[in-house]
């Protein structure tokens, strides 16, 4: 008989989320393309505040995601919060697509990112040293890097484990 352990408690032996459980925080955002108005370069705040050792834990569609035209290249990441000083504007997801519609509940963390870690909290997913983390903390922003071309609304569950 074998016995396997959860890989992650191996990775993390003193972090309970792993083990036991913890309560999660859970932000719900949204951001809303306005055809015409919508630009590549638009950055839309979907959680404010963290701090550096908050983990993104899931960022889930909860309802699914209309089709928006042209919204075919979208980045979900770290700005210093109150400054819009981009941090790491992919360290989530990178490239993210609602130009077709999605039909279920699915979770963006680490989409399109091969070397992702889903054990790694802000400031060591964006490669930060203890000097250079931004004092009044992280918001986790969806950036846009392509123009859409039609309205619709994206929603998101956020589940956040802080320490």
């Amino acid at each position: 008989m074998t016995i396997s352990v959860n890989a992650f408690a191996v990775s993390k032996p003193l972090n309970p989320i792993y083990k036991t459980g913890k309560t999660l925080r859970v932000v719900q955002a949204s951001f809303a393309s306005v055809n015409g108005t919508t630009a590549s370069g638009d950055i839309f705040v979907l959680a404010s505040g963290l701090p550096a050792t908050a983990r993104i834990v899931r960022v889930m569609t909860p309802k699914g995601t209309p089709a928006v035209t042209g919204m075919s290249d979208v980045d979900l990441g770290f700005y210093a919060t109150g400054t819009n000083k981009v941090i790491d504007k992919d360290a989530v997801a990178d490239g993210l697509t609602f130009a077709s519609a999605i039909t279920s509940n699915l979770d963006l963390v680490g989409k399109n990112i091969s070397s992702f870690d889903q054990t790694k909290n802000i400031a060591a997913l964006c490669g930060l040293t203890a000097e250079s983390i931004p004092a009044q903390g992280f918001d986790l922003c969806a950036t846009l890097n392509a123009s859409p071309t039609a309205s619709g609304t994206i929603e998101f569950d956020i589940y956040i484990e802080q320490e």
